[in-house]
């Protein structure tokens, strides 16, 4: 059997920023959460379940606001992870595992994009809204109490997350 590292203090901090940036993004797109977890997979750190805006719809051949509407809150939910983590700790940026979370977001944008120069600039748009989502009165306050909750318990469901936020939001005008 082959022992796995365990992740530093440090490095558990960050995963748990990262997954609160998701979690809190989804909250302000108003994508439906399930859970945030720092419980590592197989091939993940940390995970937020959320609803997908897309699922069911022909985004190959339906270019529509619409569609583009709901494409643009799920990849700003994507790389708020990264935008969340980058603003507690610039340099645990370096050592993540972000790709999923980028790739994600940029199949995403492929599908209304036409060439890879657009693909380029609109990702790194994205990415400054995403990070602009934490800028707002109270949120970075929400992503905080959200990363200490996932490490205290490790797991939230729904309802702990939007407790938590609410929580935040109320001691933040206190």
């Amino acid at each position: 059997m082959v022992e796995q590292d365990l992740p530093s203090e440090k490095e558990l901090q960050s995963t748990a920023y990262h997954e609160a940036g998701h979690a809190v993004a989804a909250h302000w797109e108003r994508v439906r959460l399930e859970s945030a977890t720092i419980v590592p997979g197989d091939d993940f750190d940390g995970k937020v379940i959320s609803r997908n805006l897309l699922h069911g719809r022909n985004v190959d051949s339906d270019a529509s606001q619409r569609n583009r509407s709901r494409m643009l809150r799920m990849v700003r939910v994507s790389l708020a992870g990264l935008a969340a983590q980058r603003r507690f700790d610039a340099e645990s940026v370096k050592d993540w595992h972000g790709e999923y979370d980028y790739q994600k977001a940029a199949d995403l944008v492929s599908y209304f994009t036409e060439n890879d120069r657009e693909l380029e600039a609109y990702l790194n748009l994205l990415l400054v809204q995403a990070e602009g989502i934490f800028d707002r009165p109270f949120v970075w306050d929400q992503v905080t109490a959200v990363a200490e909750a996932l490490l205290a318990k490790k797991t939230l469901k729904s309802l702990e997350l939007r407790r938590i936020m609410h929580l935040a939001c109320q001691q933040a005008m206190d």
